[in-house]
C-alpha cells in the first residue's frame, strides 16, 4: 500500500514539472492536473497540495495573460504556507511573489521578498533561491550595480547547470542584455552614448543570438527578435530594426505578450523616425503605445514621450498632443528616479549575502 507521504512526493514531482511547464509557456498539462487535483478532493487531503494549486493557478494566470488575479493566488499560496510551517513552499511562494512584484514595478515588496528567502538559507530549495536569484539580478542590472548583478548570474550559472534549468538558462542569458538595453535606451534619447557603450551593444547582439539558439520557451515569442531590433536600432542600423519590427510587430497582434508588442511598436516608431519617416512612426504609435502611455514602464515612458516630440519637430501639424520638453523630462527624471529608488533599498541587503554559498536543498 502506498503511504500518503509517497503519495504527496509524487504528487510534488508533478507540481513542479507543471510548474516549469507554465513558465515555457505550455499550460495544458499543468491546467488538467490543476482541475483533476482539485476535482479529486487533493487540496482538501493536503495542506502543501492546496499551497501548491495556488501557486499553479497564479502561475498561469500571470504567464497565460498578466491576468491581475495572479497576485492574489499567489499571496495565498504564501500565507498558507507560512501559517502552516511548510518551509520550502513558502520560498518558493516568496521568490514567485519577487518575481511578479518586480515585474508590476513595486521594488520595496520585491526586494522585502528577496531579503526573507536570503535569511531562509538551507530551508531554500534550489529551484526557489535559483528563482530569487534571478530577480535579485534584475533588481542590481535596473539599478546599474552590474557588478552585484554578474556575481548573482555567477551562482545563477551554476544552479542553472546543476538543475537542468534550461528555461532559467535562457532567462540568464537573456536579462545579461535586456536592463542595459533599456537604460542605454534612454541615455541614447538624450545623447549620452559613448564608445564604450556601442562595444557594449555589439557584445550584447552576440549575447541576443545565443540566447535566441536557446529559448524554445512559448512564453518567450518574439522577445529575443524585439532584443535584437533593439539592439540593432541602437547601433544605428535602423533599416535591419525596421524589417524585424514590421514582421514582429504583426505576429504578436493577438498573442498575450501585449507588453513584447508595445515596445516593439515604440522601436518601430523609433525606427521610422531615424530613415526619415515620421508619418509611418505615427502610424506606429497609434497602433498601441498611443493609447497606452499611463500603463507603460518608466523607460518605455521616456522613450514615448521623446519620440512624440521628434514627430512635431519633423512635422509640427502631425496630431500628437503629447510632446512637450517639459514632458519628456518629466518621464527621464521619474525614470532616474525609480533607478535610484532601487539602488537605494538595495542597501539594505547585507553585501555578502551575493557571493556566500548558503547549504542548499534540492
Amino acid at each position: 500500500m502506498v503511504s500518503s507521504h509517497e503519495d504527496e512526493s509524487r504528487m510534488d514531482e508533478r507540481f513542479k514539472q507543471a510548474e516549469r511547464e507554465i513558465r515555457m509557456g505550455r499550460f495544458d498539462d499543468a491546467e488538467r492536473l490543476v482541475a483533476q487535483a482539485r476535482q479529486g478532493g487533493y487540496a482538501t487531503r493536503s495542506v502543501r497540495t492546496a499551497v501548491w494549486l495556488l501557486l499553479l493557478e497564479g502561475l498561469i494566470a500571470h504567464f497565460r495573460a498578466a491576468d491581475t488575479s495572479a497576485h492574489d493566488r499567489i499571496l495565498r499560496a504564501t500565507a498558507l504556507s507560512e501559517a502552516s510551517g511548510i518551509h520550502d513552499m513558502l520560498f518558493r511562494s516568496l521568490a514567485w511573489n519577487a518575481f511578479i512584484n518586480f515585474e508590476r514595478e513595486n521594488y520595496k515588496r520585491t526586494i522585502e521578498c528577496i531579503a526573507r528567502c536570503i535569511d531562509g538559507g538551507n530551508l531554500v530549495p534550489s529551484d526557489a533561491r535559483l528563482r530569487f536569484l534571478l530577480v535579485l539580478a534584475n533588481c542590481y542590472l535596473y539599478a546599474r550595480h552590474y557588478d552585484d548583478a554578474k556575481t548573482c548570474f555567477i551562482e545563477v550559472r551554476e544552479l542553472c547547470a546543476t538543475l537542468g534549468d534550461r528555461a532559467s538558462l535562457s532567462a540568464y542569458l537573456y536579462n545579461q542584455s535586456v536592463f542595459r538595453i533599456s537604460d542605454l535606451r534612454v541615455q541614447r534619447l538624450l545623447g549620452e552614448l559613448s564608445e564604450p557603450d556601442l562595444a557594449w551593444i555589439t557584445q550584447g547582439m552576440e549575447s541576443s543570438e545565443r540566447f535566441d539558439a536557446l529559448a524554445g520557451a512559448a512564453s518567450l515569442v518574439g522577445i529575443s527578435r524585439a532584443t535584437k531590433a533593439r539592439l540593432l536600432l541602437l547601433s544605428g542600423r535602423a533599416q535591419m530594426a525596421k524589417d524585424i519590427l514590421v514582421v514582429l510587430t504583426d505576429e504578436l497582434r493577438d498573442r498575450p505578450q501585449m507588453e513584447v508588442r508595445s515596445g516593439a511598436l515604440l522601436d518601430l516608431a523609433w525606427a521610422c523616425l531615424d530613415l526619415g519617416d515620421w508619418r509611418g512612426a505615427l502610424e506606429a504609435l497609434d497602433r498601441g503605445p498611443a493609447h497606452q502611455a499611463g500603463d507603460m514602464d518608466l523607460d518605455d515612458r521616456a522613450v514615448f514621450f521623446a519620440l512624440c516630440r521628434r514627430i512635431k519637430q519633423s512635422e509640427p501639424s502631425a496630431k500628437i498632443p503629447i510632446a512637450e520638453d517639459k514632458e519628456v523630462d518629466d518621464a527621464v527624471r521619474a525614470y532616474e528616479s525609480s533607478v535610484s529608488f532601487v539602488a537605494g533599498i538595495l542597501e539594505a541587503l547585507p553585501k555578502s549575502t551575493t557571493s556566500l554559498r548558503h547549504p542548499r536543498n534540492t
